[in-house]
């Protein structure tokens, strides 16, 4: 196990300097003494091939699919929640020739891409915490406030919009 994880260790070390240098990426390349570390260490060496191939959120197993942890399912999403805390309304993503599954996976994997990367200051990590996402067959996925008395003195109709 030791020798395939070296392997694969070695293959993003040289896969990394040889991006940097084919496509003029800004990335730092590692020192020999950085190497020396993830070589050693077994924790780090994992925690930098995750950091360095990540495509799904932190957590999941690396046997599970993310297609839609990306940056533009997480801006779909977004402007979903944008809407929502503008209007104060429910809302309805609509199916758009996808099967319910799928945009429900879409719109879950979008919503831990935008918490992980592109939510700096919470905001919509605290609108998750007061919404409920649920399929409904025919329509799409809806987003719907749990609690009146979470959005203070604002009522929220009961109609929701569609995207």
């Amino acid at each position: 196990m030791g020798s395939v994880r070296n392997m694969i260790l070695n293959c993003v070390l040289v896969c990394k300097s040889e991006t940097t240098q084919l496509f003029n990426f800004p990335m730092n390349p590692l020192t020999q003494e950085q190497i020396r570390t993830l070589q050693s260490d077994p924790k780090a060496a994992e925690t930098y091939v995750d950091e360095v191939v990540r495509v799904k959120p932190v957590g999941w197993s690396r046997k599970s699919n993310a297609t839609y942890y990306n940056e533009s399912s997480a801006l779909d999403v977004k402007d979903v929640l944008d809407k929502m805390l503008e209007t104060k309304k429910d809302m309805v993503i609509p199916l758009r020739g996808r099967s319910l599954a799928t945009m429900y996976a879409k719109v879950h994997q979008g919503l831990y891409y935008l918490f992980d990367y592109m939510d700096a200051d919470g905001k919509y990590k605290a609108l998750r915490d007061s919404i409920t996402i649920c399929r409904r067959r025919g329509a799409g996925v809806l987003l719907m406030f749990d609690h009146k008395e979470s959005l203070g003195a604002v009522a929220v109709e009961n109609t929701p919009q569609q995207v």
